[in-house]
């Protein structure tokens, strides 16, 4: 599946551009300040998990902002992996996924009126 798109005449040109501004531009703080999107988490009024690993190298203070500022934001660190938990730790990493799928579900359920499937 991202094969493909990741090799379509569109996405491979994009990625070009994006990769060759990237290595020509002159001024790398206003490249950073382009890509940032603190000024708008909190407009995400969705439910929403964020996920690194206690030796990850999206650390605490970046992954921090996302926690903070997005209003139904939960977050879980993996203690015994890197970027990779659902590899490094698959069955912690799934077990918190699919607890907070559930979480959702049972939320969602809730609000429509279904009975809950859980016991």
């Amino acid at each position: 599946m991202w094969g493909d798109a990741l090799h379509s005449p569109s996405t491979a040109n994009c990625v070009q551009e994006r990769c060759i501004r990237v290595l020509d531009h002159r001024n790398h703080q206003e490249l950073v300040d382009a890509w940032s999107m603190l000024d708008d988490l909190h407009k995400i009024s969705q439910e929403t998990l964020v996920i690194n690993g206690a030796d990850d190298e999206v650390r605490n203070f970046v992954v921090g902002p996302l926690f903070w500022q997005i209003s139904k934001a939960k977050w879980a660190q993996s203690s015994k992996s890197s970027h990779l938990a659902f590899f490094e730790e698959p069955e912690r990493y799934f077990q918190v996924v699919a607890q907070s799928l559930n979480a959702l579900l049972g939320q969602y359920l809730t609000e429509a009126g279904t009975p809950s499937l859980t016991k």
